[in-house]
């Protein structure tokens, strides 16, 4: 009777069991050999990267599989989106089959070439949507089904930071000053759109680009003009737009009096001058008070000297090797007989 429950009992709980053992397997037939468990399948990629919102970031990736596999031309390289990449699909792939559509509208481009064990991708005008973990899976003949789980990205998508604007030191009434805005961005083929406000004449401006070795860009815009005194404590605006995001920054234009500069300008030296005097005349009284008192203790040890001498005129003096001379013999005129 009690083996009959324990076998009823066993069965049962199989029966319950099964279902998850079965979805065990096949995802395990779905998803390729875990690369955790295989020598020779790993991947190198940065675990965490940052975007602004808006911009562009390339996510640098190298990867190499089993020494039984050898990738051929045919390999397609797959990034999936989320944990295990399965609920929001593939996001970017090296190959154009309309197995893999895209649903990124093209941010998202595979960069890297699979056969040579290069699985590194971009994405442009990040949008916050995009924080999220990414995964990388290989295919190729063999068959090759392959989920690298050890290395997979987070991207984080980021507020946009403001532009740069330089200088912001004072400015002089009436002379000619040039501002420079700079946009907070590298992306190659990603230029932003410049605008400036101010009370001041923003007619006068001037986009550039700049592009690095390193395949890197530098925007900026830069805006002339002439300040006087009415344009003190006004703002200056200069807006970045992107193809979805704008960013800006704004700097107060302090403008001074010429003539209140000018007369800074000569100020200056004159303190400084000023202090040189003051250090000299206080140098030549501390020498003049020194020589004063080096004088006066002389003259003390010659008064203190004269007064040994007065005390004991009979005695004389002590000449030199500590002798006594009387003062007859120190007198000249006794010593002519």
């Amino acid at each position: 009777m009690e083996l009959t429950v324990r076998m009823s009992f066993s069965k049962f709980w199989f029966l319950c069991q099964y279902p998850r053992v079965l979805l065990f397997l096949l995802s395990l037939h779905w998803d390729g050999m875990n690369c955790e468990q295989h020598p020779g399948f790993h991947i190198d990629g940065p675990e965490w990267v940052t975007v602004q919102r808006g911009l562009c970031v390339l996510i640098p990736c190298n990867f190499t599989v089993g020494p039984s596999y050898n990738l051929t031309k045919d390999a397609i390289g797959i990034w999936y989106k989320g944990y295990k990449g399965h609920p929001n699909g593939p996001v970017a792939a090296s190959t154009d089959s309309s197995q893999f559509p895209d649903t990124t509208n093209g941010r998202f481009i595979f960069t890297g070439k699979v056969s040579a064990g290069d699985c590194s991708f971009s994405i442009s005008d990040a949008q916050p949507g995009d924080t999220d973990q990414y995964r990388f899976r290989i295919l190729d003949r063999d068959p090759l089904k392959y989920n690298y789980y050890r290395i997979q990205p987070i991207v984080s998508v980021t507020d946009l930071k403001e532009p740069d604007i330089s200088p912001t030191n004072d400015l002089i009434a009436g002379e000619e000053v040039t501002v420079t805005c700079t946009a907070p961005t590298h992306c190659p083929g990603l230029s932003p759109t410049f605008t400036w406000e101010g009370s001041v004449n923003t007619e006068n401006t001037q986009n550039n680009t700049l592009r690095h070795q390193d395949g890197t860009v530098t925007y900026w815009s830069t805006i002339t003009f002439t300040p006087s005194l009415k344009h003190h404590n006004s703002s200056l605006t200069c807006t970045v737009t992107y193809t979805s995001w704008s960013t800006k920054a704004s700097i107060t234009l302090i403008v001074d009096d010429p003539k209140e500069a000018c007369f800074d300008s000569k100020l200056i030296p004159a303190m400084v001058a000023g202090n040189i005097f003051i250090l000299t005349l206080m140098g030549l009284g501390f020498l003049w008070l020194f020589k004063r008192t080096r004088k006066t203790q002389e003259k003390g040890i010659q008064r203190e000297t004269a007064a040994r001498i007065e005390d004991c005129p009979d005695k004389g003096v002590l000449a030199e090797g500590g002798t006594r001379v009387s003062p007859e013999e120190e007198d000249p005129i006794y010593q002519n007989f």
